[in-house]
């Protein structure tokens, strides 16, 4: 009898990593995908144009966080809390509720965007703004929906169907394309890209689609009790503000740099900003499982398996990125002049190494924004995320306008690890769970 949690907890671990390494390795060509895809963009755009395209991208991932409302988070905190339950009807009913909630929020924000693209198009007499306006939306549209299908599948147990339409087949075709483009026309502007990525976005996504809502409405549900629904949009409300204020430093910067430098350097940035990015595949890949593992030992009070399951994959992580970190200080320009010649400069190459130590750090303290977000400490989190991104926002435009992209780099990565530091502080305090990789030692 002794035994058996022993192995019920050893074929959990396996069946984690068994399913870690589909997950970071579908991440890591994802990876690589995007990388490529930038790149080919560039390519095709010219150092102006992708700086525009590279603004647009951030605003529309940006944005995407926003309008779904925190519901890619929501479905991997409910379906594991209910299933785990038992209750699998239920569990389908607030499934069904967040897609739902989900879509509508992301239609809400395209529109609020393309009626502002519009009304700044009549202010300054110019006809781009909203074709730029209106690819943009497509985008994040795209970007949002597939968040929330992601999670949809993943929840589920559905961890390819999940993750390799948008990783994998989606920038396979966005670079295909951008080549086909370039052979045909030579040059195209932003707009085109933008519309060019967002459209064959919603292709790729619409098999998924259809598999979720003919699933979710065929199979059964029951309604939803008051207690219930109030419970969702208590935490609705807590996982919208910080699914859309935790990624708003890294997707702003690149917007603020616009805004003071120009297209050029905003490029640039974005250049070295995706190339750091690389560095946390590992953790990327690793939260796509961690999710609902992280929900259901929460729910089942196995805090010895949650805290081996963050701190496991924070160490895993933290090699990877430590490997990453290693292999662009050496070759770091060579990376850079990929996207454009132009780029090859040793000063945006400080800037690429200042970013890879947050990213590293990042990858060092583990999952810890996934863990408050599922285990009830959105709220908690909420507010670390209102006070790091004031002070970094006040710290990186100061430092955009004094220092350029090194300062723009050096603002992202100061907020980030202050970010990381409050939240492991946080989860020592609130859930005796340490998410970093020095987690291991308290076992």
């Amino acid at each position: 009898m002794k035994i058996r949690p022993h192995l019920r907890q050893s074929s959990a671990f396996l069946r984690l990593a068994s399913d870690g390494a589909v997950a970071a390795m579908v991440k890591l060509a994802g990876a690589g995908l995007t990388y490529v895809m930038f790149i080919a963009m560039a390519r095709i755009t010219g150092e102006s144009a992708f700086g525009y395209f590279a603004s647009a991208f951030a605003l529309a991932s940006l944005l995407a966080f926003a309008g779904s409302l925190g519901q890619q988070s929501a479905i991997l905190r409910f379906w594991p809390e209910w299933e785990g339950r038992g209750d699998t009807d239920a569990a389908r009913s607030f499934l069904l509720l967040s897609v739902s909630v989900g879509a509508i929020g992301l239609i809400v924000v395209a529109a609020a965007l393309c009626a502002a693209a519009y009304l700044y198009d009549l202010a300054v007499g110019r006809s781009v703004w909203f074709a730029f306006g209106a690819s943009t939306a497509l985008l994040l549209v795209a970007l949002g929906w597939a968040e929330v299908l992601s999670s949809a599948l993943r929840a589920q147990g559905r961890l390819l169907l999940a993750l390799l339409p948008k990783e994998v087949l989606w920038r396979f075709l966005a670079i295909a394309a951008a080549w086909a483009c370039g052979f045909v026309w030579g040059r195209i502007g932003a707009v085109e890209a933008v519309l060019l990525a967002g459209t064959l976005l919603i292709l790729v996504l619409l098999p998924q689609t259809v598999i979720l809502v003919v699933r979710a409405y065929l199979s059964p549900r029951k309604a939803l009790e008051p207690k219930q629904k109030a419970e969702f949009r208590s935490v609705t409300l807590g996982l919208w503000g910080v699914t859309a204020l935790n990624p708003a430093i890294a997707h702003g910067v690149s917007l603020v740099v616009l805004a003071i430098l120009g297209p050029v350097e905003a490029g640039a940035f974005f250049a070295a900003q995706r190339s750091a990015l690389l560095i946390s595949v590992a953790l990327a890949g690793l939260n796509q499982v961690l999710a609902p593992q992280i929900s259901r030992a929460y729910y089942r009070d196995e805090k010895q398996q949650l805290q081996h399951f963050v701190s496991l994959g924070a160490a895993i992580s933290a090699s990877v990125g430590l490997l990453g970190l290693i292999f662009f200080a050496i070759f770091g320009r060579c990376a850079l002049g990929l996207f454009d010649p132009g780029f090859a400069t040793h000063e945006l190459w400080i800037a690429l190494m200042v970013l890879m130590v947050g990213q590293l750090f990042n990858a060092m303290a583990g999952p810890t924004s996934i863990l408050l977000q599922l285990t009830g400490k959105q709220h908690t989190l909420l507010n670390l995320l209102i006070v790091s991104n004031a002070v970094g926002v006040i710290i990186i435009v100061s430092l955009v306008y004094f220092a350029g992209t090194i300062g723009a780099a050096v603002g992202a990565s100061f907020t980030s690890i202050v970010w990381n530091a409050l939240a492991i502080y946080t989860a020592r305090r609130d859930l005796g769970i340490d998410p970093s990789m020095f987690g291991m030692a308290r076992r």
